[in-house]
């Protein structure tokens, strides 16, 4: 998924609490993970309150003997021990894939327990305290963690037995008529409440998303950022590092880019660095784990797994021949080119190698494509010699020790 599918179905709205997919599939994931807190939470509270129940049954309204211990049994001997295991298996691994039928299960349960407790009551005529079903109502809409289209179909079901209870247990239609009401308002309510709940978890689920790409891509190019460079590098590395994979880094830089944008304008340099980007996913970073970036104001980056230094030495010139041969100067008219110097850094992640080496050495190579004299390529393969390359210091070029994206480059030499 990319950013602009989830744009996108903001903009088209999900007021039926469905996305397209693959990123219903994603969001149902999602919204699994993000509810086994709440519902651990919801666990919890509940146990408390069928055990103040409990309490209150025995302070307040004194049943006989039998009534109270079959509630007590009940209620407390086999409700609360359910939350708390709810509780309990949620908070260990693999459980939240369980979450639903448990939730649901926690639901049924305490549906059959609250019946079997009204009718016990009814048959030895003592008034029953407790509105339970519409607790349970309650619970299935806000607490249940559910969707809302699930805990819409499961609370009809509990409307089903609460009026078939009160039949059972009175022949007062009047009675009927004023529990089917209660019902049927609190599913109205708490539906309200479980519907917007579950919408506004997918607007967040989107934003999210909109957002977390934005704070790792770069606006004007869409590449990725520093930060986003920062972290699909990292994770190449490890990746790399398990498999005993190469690699290569290519850092470019466009030249004389400032000189470009006196003479062009701001705007044609901002079309001049979109044009670059794309150059680049043309002639790199187009397979799966490769990926380019922008570092800094006119210098990129492109990461490329698996490769052999000579396969990452021809994509270096195909980057360069391409931005060198496409007019690049924002759309003007008088066939104006801009060219690149690029650094290559070809090598295999060792324990004992840094990745800030690796980026310095791609650094100091591209100050010497500057040196000389730009629109060239200046490449090391250290494939061979990773473990070697650990020990020795950095050696210095020009100027001094640079790190990517610090634009040493212009140290001495204007880009």
């Amino acid at each position: 998924m990319t950013h602009t599918d989830y744009e996108a179905q903001l903009a088209r709205g999900y007021r039926k609490l469905r996305f397209n997919q693959p990123m219903e599939a994603e969001f149902r994931l999602h919204y699994r993970q993000v509810m086994r807190d709440y519902l651990r939470v919801a666990a919890l509270g509940l146990a408390a309150m069928v055990a103040l129940a409990a309490a209150a049954n025995h302070l307040f309204f004194a049943p006989p003997a039998p009534l109270s211990w079959q509630f007590d049994l009940l209620m407390v001997g086999l409700l609360v021990p359910a939350m708390l295991t709810l509780f309990w298996l949620l908070g260990k691994r693999g459980w939240e894939r369980m979450m639903y039928p448990l939730s649901m299960s926690i639901a049924v349960l305490g549906t059959g327990f609250f019946a079997l407790l009204e009718l016990r009551y009814a048959e030895a005529g003592v008034y029953y305290p407790f509105e339970s079903f519409l607790f349970v109502i309650a619970y299935i809409f806000l607490l249940s963690g559910l969707r809302f289209p699930v805990a819409l179909c499961l609370s009809v079901p509990v409307l089903g037995v609460s009026l078939a209870v009160d039949v059972i247990a009175s022949e007062n239609v009047a009675a009927l008529g004023e529990t089917g009401y209660n019902m049927l308002a609190v599913i109205v309510i708490t539906g309200c409440g479980g519907y917007l709940q579950e919408l506004t978890a997918r607007t967040n689920f989107l934003n999210n998303r909109v957002a977390a790409h934005h704070v790792r891509h770069d606006p004007l190019t869409g590449l990725n950022n520093r930060r986003g460079f920062d972290g699909l590098f990292d994770k190449a590395w490890r990746q790399a590092l398990r498999e005993k994979q190469a690699m290569a880094l290519i850092v470019l830089d466009i030249d004389h880019f400032k000189r470009f944008n006196d003479r062009f304008g701001h705007p044609a340099g901002d079309q001049c660095l979109a044009n670059v980007s794309r150059a680049l996913e043309r002639a790199g970073g187009s397979r799966a784990l490769d990926f380019c970036a922008r570092t800094g104001g006119e210098e990129f980056v492109v990461v490329l797994y698996k490769l052999t230094a000579q396969d990452a030495r021809e994509i270096a010139d195909r980057i360069r021949h391409e931005i060198k041969h496409s007019p690049l100067n924002g759309g003007r008219a008088d066939g104006q080119h801009v060219t690149v110097s690029v650094g290559l850094v070809s090598f295999e992640p060792h324990t004992g190698v840094q990745a800030q080496a690796v980026m310095q050495r791609a650094d100091q190579l591209l100050y010497l494509a500057k040196q000389a004299g730009r629109d060239c390529v200046r490449a090391e393969d250290l494939t061979a010699e990773s473990a070697a390359f650990a020990a020795r210091p950095v050696e210095h070029a020009g100027q001094g020790d640079s790190q990517l994206g610090s634009h040493a480059t212009e140290q001495g030499l204007e880009a």
